[in-house]
């Protein structure tokens, strides 16, 4: 890259850690214990890349040959960096029921290799090569606790009533990766146009234990987060030159410049019933995600006009659809044959919503494009705002109470450069 020039090689995305706090009212007080504080996601280093290449150019005498210059080329690849597994004793779990706390996300590993051909002959050297995207470990939470049931003095059994418990289990889903031809780069060179993302299939398997005997029946089997393909841009142009004849002008290669800007793609809402989820509450199962549109246009000037042209307009980052459970179960209460009346110990819910945070947009002039370009530094993403709300009824009677209402994820800034 020229001198004082500069490129995005990797937006920085804020982390995210996360509070865990057990909440016990007893006579009126309330009693308030950290069970946990930790990093859930970790943040994301951004890395910009500094120009210092200072070109030079020489007239040759008539006659001379030209001293061609051989430019070096940057071949940028990626690879994989697997992620972790940690497993978590849960005492709140029962043994052998297991819960996602996070799911891992695969690394990504760049390598950039200046790829120089002199005389027919191409020389290879690797410059960098660096964890660019960190993996996010996986952390799984095993069940510790263990149920016990009593039989009463008097000798007779007690009813037990049953409560079957929901384990949830996940499953990685792999990612395609698309080759694309691109005109633009030269011939051997490939880069990244899109890092593929692991999606995640989430099972749902309602666990009875009756008389010591455990049946086990799958209530749902879906693709909760979809994989994002992986595309890769392989380049087919082929640079040709020639050393003019004396005294013939030359003849001058007008090199168009690729402009990209993108635009957010919404994404769609699904509301699920859920029968174990009392009327009236929600529950987020995945959060909505807004995907990218890339629109690329060759932008050529000769003799100061402008001729702009789209090459392609595609979807490079698809949106993940948000999914919100509903709840359809109604609870009912009745009173014994004697007449009197059960004490109802009425067990607040907790209710999750959330909402989208919107991002800011920032134009910042950059004087190595042209009046009328611009090029995204940054994409924005939009952030996440989590509500706690307190739901007890008593009578029939819906009592809501905020207990919280927090920004969860920090809306990233959209930066946007402007030529002028």
């Amino acid at each position: 890259m020229l001198k004082g020039q500069t490129r995005l090689i990797r937006a920085g995305v804020a982390g995210e850690r996360t509070i865990l706090t057990e909440v016990t009212t007893v006579d009126g007080k309330e009693d308030r214990q950290v069970k946990s504080n930790t990093v859930t996601l970790a943040p994301v280093t951004e890395i910009i890349a500094v120009g210092t290449k200072v070109e030079s150019t020489s007239i040759p005498s008539e006659g001379t040959p030209s001293l061609v210059e051989v430019k070096p080329e940057l071949e940028v690849t990626t690879e994989a960096v697997a992620y972790d597994t940690i497993h978590q004793d849960d005492p709140d779990l029962l043994k052998g029921q297991t819960r996602v706390i996070r799911a891992g996300v695969t690394g990504e590993r760049t390598i950039l290799t200046e790829v120089t051909t002199v005389d027919g002959k191409e020389v290879r050297q690797v410059k960098s090569n660096t964890v660019t995207l960190a993996p996010v470990t996986e952390i799984i939470a095993v069940g510790t606790k263990v149920e016990s049931t009593s039989i009463p003095s008097e000798g007779t059994p007690s009813l037990v009533e049953v409560k079957p418990e929901l384990e949830v289990t996940t499953e990685a889903i792999a990612y395609d990766t698309i080759h694309q031809e691109n005109p633009d780069l030269l011939k051997g060179e490939t880069r990244l146009v899109r890092a593929g993302v692991v999606g995640e299939r989430t099972i749902l398997t309602e666990v009875t234990t009756v008389d010591g005997k455990e049946v086990r029946q799958v209530k749902s089997n879906t693709v909760t987060l979809e994989p994002i393909s992986e595309i890769i841009a392989v380049g087919t142009k082929v640079e040709s030159t020639s050393i003019p004849s004396e005294g013939t002008p030359s003849l001058v290669e007008v090199k168009p410049e690729l402009e990209v800007t993108t635009e957010a793609v919404a994404y769609d809402t699904i509301h699920q019933d859920d029968p174990d989820l009392l009327k009236g509450q929600t529950r987020l199962i995945q959060a909505g995600v807004a995907g990218e549109r890339t629109i690329l246009t060759e932008v050529t000037t000769v003799d100061g006009k402008e001729d702009r042209q789209v090459k392609s307009n595609t979807v490079t980052l698809e949106p993940v659809t948000e999914i919100i459970a509903v709840g359809t179960k109604v609870e009912s209460t009745s009173i014994p044959s004697e007449g009197a009346p059960i004490l109802v110990e009425v067990k607040p819910e907790l209710e999750v919503t959330t909402e989208a945070v919107a991002y800011d947009t920032i134009h910042q002039d950059d004087p190595d494009l042209l009046k009328g370009q611009t090029r995204l530094i940054r994409a924005g993403v939009t952030g996440e705002r989590t509500i706690l709300m307190e739901v007890t009824t008593v009578d029939g009677k819906e009592v809501r109470q905020i207990k919280s209402n927090t920004v969860t994820l920090e809306p990233v800034t959209e930066i946007i450069a402007v030529g002028h």
